[in-house]
């Protein structure tokens, strides 16, 4: 079984960094690869459509390093907070970029059978961005992968704050752990 989480947060060591390590905790036996995208070298699509025509992207930067490790995983965690209102400028920019491998009609053989799971914080209450969170789900569907999704930790706007949650770091470890059993049936 192979991981891949990805970490949206432009604080290494913040919330959304810390509801995926608790998240993780349950895959023990797993493979498991984080990245921070804070720290990688990204442009946003172009729109150039090289992707159409190949298989790719034709940017050469370092979502290069990060395809390959969506090939493999199994899962991908996708942990980030939300920025007005709206996942951080450094997830939106990786999300954009799964294009290149964006197929119609919904079927890229490159995102079958994976499956994504986003771990969300936000310093409002956890309800308020529902919504979102769901078409952010439909939108990996979309895509091609085989499913999403989410565990949402309201009330976190200070650092540290998703460790004072006992509860909702139970429910993301159980969230993994069915999607772990459900990955091996």
């Amino acid at each position: 079984m192979n991981i891949l989480a990805m970490i949206g947060s432009p604080i290494e060591e913040g919330n959304s960094a810390l509801l995926v390590r608790e998240m993780l905790k349950e895959a023990v036996d797993a493979q498991i690869k984080t990245i921070h995208l804070n720290k990688m070298k990204m442009k946003g699509c172009q729109s150039c459509m090289y992707c159409r025509q190949n298989d790719g992207c034709s940017q050469q930067d370092d979502m290069q390093q990060v395809y390959p490790e969506i090939e493999k995983a199994d899962i991908v965690v996708i942990g980030f907070p939300i920025y007005m209102w709206q996942m951080t400028g450094q997830t939106k920019l990786f999300i954009d970029r799964l294009f290149a491998y964006y197929k119609e009609p919904c079927n890229s053989p490159f995102y079958k059978d994976k499956k994504v799971i986003l771990a969300v914080c936000q310093g409002a209450d956890e309800d308020i961005f529902k919504g979102y969170i769901e078409r952010t789900c439909e939108m990996f569907t979309f895509l091609g992968f085989d499913s999403c999704e989410s565990i949402v930790a309201g009330g976190t706007g200070a650092p540290g704050d998703v460790m004072k949650q006992p509860e909702t770091l139970e429910k993301a470890r159980n969230l993994l752990k069915k999607t772990l059993e459900s990955d091996q049936t």
